[in-house]
């Protein structure tokens, strides 16, 4: 189980790095759970086959998810665009 999750830290590094807070509480900070990281893996799985997860209707897991998943690929694609952007809007000399 150990290396499952130092593999989801890894590969997820905001897991580790992002903390969340309730509204009432905003200085009282807390790790994401774990059980982001599986969600993680599914949402960026090759497989194309689907999969449910049932969430609370109630909070915000689903969203914290997909800003956590959009902001892990953001990264992962960051020296890439940085690269393309510099390529496109700057010349030489």
């Amino acid at each position: 189980m150990e290396q499952i999750v130092s593999q989801l830290k890894e590969r997820f590094q905001l897991l580790v790095r992002i903390r969340m807070a309730a509204k009432d509480s905003p200085f009282e900070t807390e790790a994401l759970p774990l059980f982001f990281g599986l969600l993680l893996a599914v949402m960026d799985s090759k497989h194309k086959e689907p999969c449910c997860f049932v969430l609370p209707s109630r909070e915000k897991t689903a969203h914290l998810a997909a800003v956590v998943y959009g902001l892990s690929k953001f990264i992962e694609d960051y020296n890439r665009l940085d690269r393309q952007i510099a390529e496109t809007k700057f010349s030489p000399g």
